[in-house]
């Protein structure tokens, strides 16, 4: 039974080998503070050949891994998902997948019902992009950094993004932007200020949608 999908696993550049893979609901959202059981199933699952040593869970949600997008249920366009950093014993070679996820049977030990993210009143926002090509994703991260983004939110308080690279399924760049912590309360309302970036992607030329980047590996 697969209870999670993992996917776009990314050598981060970091003192000791820690590999970054996103997780997304299957069969079963219970996913807590993760454990290094749990990374390892991914790691395998990935036929990454390496050994997990630490796993830190962070929980955001994302129209990117929407199934609906466009749905009017916040929940549904803006689906929660799990940054999962893993600590390796060495750095492994990425391969090229032929799928834009991975279904793994791994699941969490230490998931106690209290953990659950429909408890949260707060959930962090991040909208992502694939690109086919380096210098694409290059001019896009210019863009995006030269929007007003302050303009954009409007009477909001916001942070200043945060734009991280990353790769997706060992084939092409991603661009990772983290606008920060938002209430129940923007999502509901429609989640604008972070829907002019996802435009901003679509704009540069990226996919901006997980479902969609399955036509790029076929």
């Amino acid at each position: 039974m697969a209870t999670f999908s993992v996917s776009h696993p990314h050598l981060l550049e970091a003192k000791h080998p820690t590999l970054r893979v996103f997780v997304t609901r299957d069969q079963i959202d219970d996913l807590g503070s993760g454990t290094v059981a749990f990374a390892q199933q991914l790691l395998d699952d990935l036929d990454l050949a390496t050994s997990a040593r630490t796993c830190v869970v962070t929980p955001f949600r994302s129209q990117y891994f929407s199934g609906f997008p466009d749905d009017p249920n916040w929940q549904d366009a803006w689906p929660i998902a799990w940054q999962v950093d893993i600590g390796l014993t060495t750095a492994p070679r990425i391969p090229r997948y032929d799928d834009a996820e991975i279904e793994t049977s791994a699941t969490d030990d230490s998931f106690r019902r209290s953990q659950h993210y429909l408890r949260a009143s707060a959930f962090r926002c991040v909208v992502i992009g694939d690109f086919r090509r380096k210098p694409q994703l290059e001019r896009a991260e210019a863009q995006l950094r030269k929007l007003d983004w302050k303009a954009l939110a409007g009477a909001s308080t916001v942070e200043a993004p945060v734009l991280r690279r990353g790769t997706w399924m060992g084939r092409g760049p991603q661009l990772q932007v983290d606008l920060g912590v938002f209430p129940a309360s923007f999502y509901e309302a429609g989640a604008t200020y972070a829907k002019k970036h996802v435009e901003a992607l679509r704009a540069a030329g990226a996919c901006v949608n997980v479902e969609d980047i399955e036509d790029w590996v076929d």
